[in-house]
Order: C-alpha cells, then structure tokens, then sequence
C-alpha cells in the first residue's frame, strides 16, 4: 500500500512537470517596446478641483495607453470624505474614467487602446484628475504616470517600430 501512494504522488508529479513543459513549449515569444511620463504629481483641493493634462502618443502601430497613479487622502480630515473622478480620454473622443472615494481606495489605472487611422499612429490623450464631494479646504495628492505600449509575436520587434510619450 505504501509503495502504491509513493507511485500515484510521482506520477502526479511527473504529469504537472510534462503540462508545465507543454505549456511552455507551446508559448510564442512576444515583443513590446513602451514609454511613458513618470512621476507626475497634482494636489487636488477645494480651490482648484480640478487638472488636465494633455500627451501625445506617437507609435508605429496600434498602442495601449494606461494612466496609473496613488492618491494620498488628506491626513488633517478625521474622516475624509472627498472622492477622484480620472478620466482618460483621446482625441478622437474614447473615454475611460473611474471614481475613487477616500479613505480605503487610494490606487488607479485606466487603459485604452483607440484604433489608429494609418499604418503608423499619433493620437493625443487628455487626463482629467477631478475632486468631488469633500469637506471644505479638504485635499488630495496624487503621484501618476502616464504610458503607452506597443507589442506582437515574435522574438524582437520588426524593424522601424517605435513608440514615444510626450507631455504637451
């Protein structure tokens, strides 16, 4: 009995490393090249409620363009009350946006990935960074990026592929 369990747990075994090897074997190799604007940051209060940055997005091809960030709630609030609407949207009218209520929901991130008009690609972005509800003179600070992404099959990406981030 005892050899017959020590046989079924190596068979076991041996099935989990053959589908991992499988698996693995069956993956194709993927590229992607990105850029982005990193360690943006905005403070949010009752006297000015709302930011807009705008970025333009230059690729080869199709991008994914993701806007990430923390909010640190105003700490002088015992219970703060205020909330963050982000608001992703391009130029030719895609949106995407969420809302974050303080204190417990304190990370984002949107994405989008507009069809581009040509073979290569340059498309404007706006983000929207909006304080709502809230006490009086209640804040919030928010560190973000702003990235975008290119990739497909392949061992490295083709020639002349490029992608670039810039903050308008």
């Amino acid at each position: 009995m005892h050899g017959f369990a020590r046989a079924r747990r190596f068979a076991a075994y041996l099935g989990v490393v053959v589908a991992a090897a499988a698996s693995i074997a069956t993956s194709s190799p993927e590229w992607s090249l990105d850029d982005s604007v990193d360690d943006l940051s905005t403070r949010l209060d009752t006297n000015a409620p709302q930011a807009a940055e705008h970025f333009t997005v230059a690729s080869s091809e199709e991008h994914q363009v993701r806007v990430q960030g923390t909010l640190t709630w105003d700490e002088a609030q015992t219970e703060p009350q205020a909330a963050v609407r982000v608001r992703l949207e391009s130029d030719d009218g895609e949106v995407t946006e969420s809302t974050h209520r303080a204190p417990d929901d304190s990370r984002f991130e949107l994405s989008l990935s507009p069809p581009c008009p040509d073979q290569s690609c340059e498309l404007g972005y706006t983000v929207t960074l909006e304080l709502v509800d809230g006490w009086p003179n209640e804040h919030v600070d928010i560190a973000w990026s702003l990235s975008a992404e290119i990739g497909g099959e392949g061992m490295e990406e083709p020639d002349g592929a490029f992608i670039t981030v810039t903050q308008d």
